[in-house]
């Protein structure tokens, strides 16, 4: 095991390290901040060996001392059975190599590092609906959590916000000082205000939109609790006289039950100005084609798509159950009201944002806010959560 000498950290001294996930790939937020680590570790020399149960992508890691180990975890008979079966498995197999630190991505019995992508999951359910709590899944996930933050189980634990922080504090008995906020990154190339010329005019045509159209975006699977409908209730009481006068469209990209929310559209008569995209790949295009961005989120631990549209050049609008909204200056880089609740207040910074000035001068200062926050940053973060482990315990 590596003990720090006096001078040394993790850029002169090389890791033995195990990260723990249930799949390995690009996908999903927890998933592509992981993945972004790696990468990042193995090019500084780091050992790694990845214990997952699947994994993608891995032609960026093969011969380059990215070793995979397959962790067993079954969802059949019943779903409850995933989590608990990869814990238990990961656990056993992590136990058979010494490593300098162990850094899970996910709900673990033991680990080094903790890091906690999707929040705290006590916390996400006392934001919805705590009949979660009877749901065998849920259940499953929280006995694991308890276990995960159980004194001796961990070392530090690594949150993406404030938000997740307060909500750890909230309901488990853990030191504050052993949390570390390090907000997630953003590829400032892939998401670029320079992608307007680009993609713009291409996926206006695709979707019927014209060049003169306002655009509203939406990003993001869980309509639900990212609050779909109440973006669609706040540009509805705009009045379609005033929508059509400023040409206003909504643009919903994300995969879920569309139904719902299409009739709540021909309910609140504007139907004919919201386009539902089921999927898309290549986001950035998306972000080119818009004029602003929308995420009303009842919770949200740190929507990696507030920082992509704000790379994008786009004025966001979000609430501060987005953890992502603790690096927005409200009035500056765009907008932050406390619910979905409040469709008013929604639609009074829809309006404001409607003037040409207000929204340029905005996009300008989220681009500038969003070149803070790289991988690279986050990956020198933890790596000092590392040396600090090896320094002191």
């Amino acid at each position: 095991m590596v003990t720090l000498k006096d001078g040394e950290n993790s850029l002169t001294r090389q890791y033995k390290i195990a990260i723990l996930i249930e799949n390995f790939d690009k996908k999903g937020g927890s998933e592509r901040r992981t993945y972004e680590l790696v990468k990042r570790l193995k090019n500084n020399g780091h050992d790694i060996t990845v214990f997952a149960n699947s994994w993608s992508n891995t032609s960026t890691f093969e011969g380059e001392g990215i070793n995979f180990v397959k962790v067993p975890m079954t969802r059949w008979p019943f779903r409850f059975m995933a989590p608990l079966t990869y814990a238990y498995f990961a656990n056993k197999a992590v136990k058979k190599e010494d490593f300098d630190i162990i850094h899970s991505q996910t709900r673990t019995y033991y680990q080094d590092v903790a890091t906690l992508g999707g929040g705290c999951h006590r916390a996400w359910i006392d934001e919805g609906s705590r009949l979660k709590l009877l749901d065998p899944f849920h259940r499953a996930v929280l006995s694991i959590e308890k276990r995960q933050f159980q004194d001796g189980n961990y070392k530090r634990i690594i949150v993406n916000s404030k938000l997740s922080k307060n909500g750890i504090l909230k309901f488990y008995p853990v030191p504050e000082d052993r949390i570390k906020v390090i907000h997630n990154g953003v590829d400032t190339e892939r998401f670029n205000p320079l992608n307007k010329e680009k993609y713009r005019t291409e996926i206006r045509k695709l979707h019927n939109i014209s060049d003169d159209d306002f655009v509203i975006l939406y990003v993001g699977s869980g309509f639900k609790r990212k609050g779909v409908s109440y973006l669609i209730e706040a540009a509805a009481s705009i009045g379609n006289d005033f929508i059509n006068k400023n040409r206003i469209k909504l643009l919903i990209v994300g995969k879920d039950r569309l139904w719902p929310y299409k009739r709540l559209a021909a309910k609140t008569g504007i139907d004919k100005n919201i386009i539902f995209v089921d999927y898309a790949s290549e986001t950035e295009k998306y972000y080119a084609a818009s004029d602003i961005f929308a995420l009303p989120t009842f919770f949200d631990p740190f929507a990696n798509v507030t920082l992509e549209a704000m790379a994008s050049g786009l004025p966001v609008i979000t609430t501060k159950k987005n953890g992502a909204s603790e690096i927005i200056e409200d009035g500056k880089e765009g907008f932050i009201i406390n619910t979905p609740l409040e469709i008013d207040a929604l639609t009074e910074k829809i309006r404001v944002l409607l003037n040409s000035e207000t929204r340029r001068d905005m996009a300008d200062r989220a681009r500038e806010k969003s070149k803070w926050f790289t991988w690279d940053r986050m990956t020198e973060e933890t790596l000092k959560v590392y040396d600090e482990i090896r320094a002191f315990g």
